[in-house]
């Protein structure tokens, strides 16, 4: 076996520097030159052996995320000072790491990589709806893995692989105070910590921030005196959005059925045009309360909210706290079943 000496040079004095040693056989490769780099861009070469077999030392300064790469493929894990590593891989297949050892941590991630791709690939074929009662199910899985050890850093890895629900937004919160805790200094962690702290200003079970905001008519009009009813739904539309459009009839009948018993909503337009915006109100006979500044994408509700996409809404109770976020479709008419049982 060729051993390779590597050495990365990484700004910080919270750890001493260790070599890590990491080993393994990459199949089915065509060219025999890799890279190993960290994520801030610093990278050492390596060649593989003609059975694809390799080996090398890398000097380790603190925990890090590293990623072994060729062109475009890409496999990436975390590496501790000291970490002795056992990496099989495909290079024809960059989304599983046929072995991944070392440590628990490691054989964790890599089993959990396993669950979803494979749980991906086997129900690619599937019906949409049934897709998504396994997607569900995997989600489930992989956060409840995740907090079992919250500050394990291969958890945001995981994390990266899958989106970020409202159902799971608490867990996600959870699991990256428990990283910025443990490597406050990790630039990775911070920027996915930073996304935290904007979810939890909006996460479920969060006071939503008072709006205020014109009316078509010029009238302005506060999401706070809308909360003496018992549930509002704060919802984000425009008439140039084909989606908010279809989901128009959803809400209209959600409004019918439940308004007499206090259900509100609050619908605040990211349109530029006037005239445009108080035509779709007409024409789909949204009668609750309406507003907007007309400023499109640049509304400072809009952007204060994080809403990067269209349509989106958030259910307050009358204490303006959150208890439940983008409820599309029979999801409103479910909850607020539930609520006014």
């Amino acid at each position: 076996m060729k051993r390779i000496l590597a050495t990365l040079c990484l700004s910080t004095i919270s750890y001493i520097a260790s070599a890590a040693f990491i080993s393994g056989v990459i199949y089915n490769s065509s060219k025999p030159d890799y890279i190993i780099s960290d994520i801030y861009g610093a990278f050492a070469n390596f060649q593989i052996n003609a059975d694809g077999t390799f080996g090398f030392n890398l000097q380790v300064e603190k925990p890090e995320y590293y990623v072994i790469a060729q062109e475009q493929s890409a496999w990436r894990f975390p590496i501790h000072p000291t970490d002795t590593i056992r990496v099989l891989i495909d290079a024809k297949n960059t989304k599983y790491f046929l072995q991944l050892s070392g440590n628990k941590e490691l054989e964790t991630y890599k089993n959990n990589l396993d669950k979803i791709w494979g749980t991906l690939e086997k129900t690619k074929e599937l019906p949409q709806r049934s897709r998504d009662f396994f997607t569900n199910d995997l989600i489930n899985q992989i956060y409840q893995s995740c907090l079992e050890n919250p500050a394990q850093m291969s958890n945001l890895l995981l994390i990266d692989n899958m989106q970020v629900t409202p159902a799971h937004e608490v867990d996600f919160i959870k699991i990256m105070e428990a990283l910025k805790n443990k490597y406050p200094d990790n630039r990775l962690i911070d920027v996915y910590h930073k996304k935290a702290l904007d979810l939890k200003k909006m996460a479920i079970g969060s006071p939503l921030p008072d709006i205020q905001l014109p009316d078509p008519n010029g009238k302005i009009k506060k999401l706070s005196n809308s909360l003496n009813r018992s549930y509002v739904l704060v919802d984000f539309w425009a008439s140039w959005c084909g989606p908010c459009r279809m989901e128009n009839p959803y809400l209209k009948k959600a409004y019918d059925e439940y308004s007499k018993k206090g259900f509100n909503i609050y619908s605040i337009s990211l349109d530029n045009n006037a005239d445009q915006w108080k035509a779709a109100i007409e024409k789909d006979s949204l009668n609750w309360i309406h507003v907007s500044d007309l400023k499109g994408w640049n509304s400072e509700v809009a952007q204060s909210f994080g809403i990067k996409a269209i349509p989106q809404n958030f259910l307050i109770n009358k204490n303006g706290i959150i208890v439940g976020k983008n409820l599309r479709g029979a999801e409103l008419e479910a909850r607020l079943k539930e609520l006014y049982k």
